[in-house]
């Protein structure tokens, strides 16, 4: 359905070279990017704003909507569009589940070697709070890093000691390029939902100059980097 209002997109700000620091926030732009959406970044995005207290969200027709997943399934009845067409129900099915183990499982271990690892907490804070004064960007991240422990301690992934949660991060990384294989896109020739999921994730986990044990799992399996190349060549 034809609009020319654009959809107003909220979310964490630019880094790395990436259009936002955050997989979801990325996930849903190239959702964006893929439909030829009508959109616009508003700069200075408040997480008080947001109709869920999390980014990204969307302003659209006057409607505040937030959650990458329940905003692309709103836009694509709003706009009558499905990149997922094409797919039977067993695929349908496959890309669910991949979208679950990387949304719910090893995104918190992306987290974790975001905020817990020492070695990375100076390029997370200067990509994050590098315009404030030091010693209040030192302040907010101790704080903010102290929820995250107690978030991903409550999911459960933080009852494991550092070993074993990448264990079973890197048992995720090791499936989704077995799924990938040779294709150009995650379920053939051409690209579908699961595609903005794991572009915004794979993205945002080899594109940072965040190490951990899990991104140089990441790097060791080469589709997984052509693959990302690939889409942000197109999309981005």
């Amino acid at each position: 359905m034809a609009t020319t209002e654009k959809i107003r997109l909220f979310q964490f700000e630019p880094a790395w070279g990436l259009p936002s620091a955050s997989p979801f926030c990325l996930k849903l732009e190239t959702f964006l990017r893929m439909n030829r959406l009508p959109f616009e970044v508003v700069p200075g995005a408040s997480l008080d704003q947001s109709p869920k207290g999390g980014l990204p969200y969307i302003e659209f027709e006057g409607r505040p909507l937030g959650d990458s997943g329940f905003i692309i399934a709103f836009l694509k009845q709003r706009f009558a569009i499905d990149p997922d067409a094409s797919l039977g129900a067993a695929e349908r099915a496959i890309a669910h589940a991949m979208r679950r183990m990387i949304e719910e499982h090893m995104y918190w271990v992306m987290t974790y070697s975001r905020w817990l690892e020492a070695e990375n907490a100076p390029a997370l804070r200067q990509a994050l709070f590098g315009t404030l004064p030091s010693e209040v960007a030192a302040t907010v991240f101790a704080r903010i890093r102290e929820q995250v422990r107690a978030n991903i301690f409550g999911h459960g992934l933080g009852r494991h000691n550092r070993e074993e949660m990448y264990s079973l991060a890197i048992d995720d990384i090791t499936a989704l390029s077995a799924f990938l294989g040779d294709k150009p896109y995650a379920l053939g020739d051409q690209p579908t939902t699961l595609d903005a999921t794991a572009y915004g994730f794979l993205a945002a986990l080899l594109v940072p100059p965040i190490a951990s044990p899990l991104k140089s799992a990441a790097l060791a399996l080469p589709n997984l980097q052509a693959y990302t190349e690939r889409m942000r060549g197109r999309y981005f």
